[in-house]
């Protein structure tokens, strides 16, 4: 038996950085430790993924432009979600996946950042966690 705990104590800065408008941008947050690090580089687009054991994860992307969001997404914010995720500066999305786990996507300017997977007694730390993004 695996036992799993966050606490708001146990905490780490990671950051990400991102070329937007001819500038380099840097956002950093306070994230649970724990974790390990995926770093995946595609065609036009960087991520970053801080994957717990308990499946649930943090991420940093530099697609301000997502093609697919989560099913439910469609269902809650309508068709033209991917729309109006590019055209929005700031957006935040979450929802509940079927198996009862919660996932949020939040775009600031050129980055998007959000959690996948998390159960219901941790949501708390993890909001926590993507409402302390700073901008450099």
């Amino acid at each position: 038996m695996q036992i799993f705990i966050l606490a708001a104590c146990s905490s780490k800065i990671t950051s990400f950085k991102v070329n937007g408008n001819g500038k380099s941008l840097s956002y950093s947050l306070s994230i649970p430790k724990g974790y390990k690090t995926r770093i995946d580089n595609y065609e036009n687009e960087r991520v970053k993924t801080f994957l717990y054991p308990d499946s649930s994860s943090i991420f940093f992307s530099d697609n301000v432009a997502p093609s697919s969001f989560y099913p439910d997404a469609y269902v809650k914010y309508g068709k033209d979600l991917n729309i109006k995720f590019l055209a929005a500066d700031t957006i935040t999305i979450n929802g509940m996946d079927d198996k009862g786990r919660y996932w949020e996507d939040r775009k600031i300017k050129h980055v998007v950042y959000g959690y996948r997977k998390v159960p219901l007694d941790k949501k708390e730390i993890f909001d926590k966690a993507l409402n302390s993004i700073v901008i450099k």
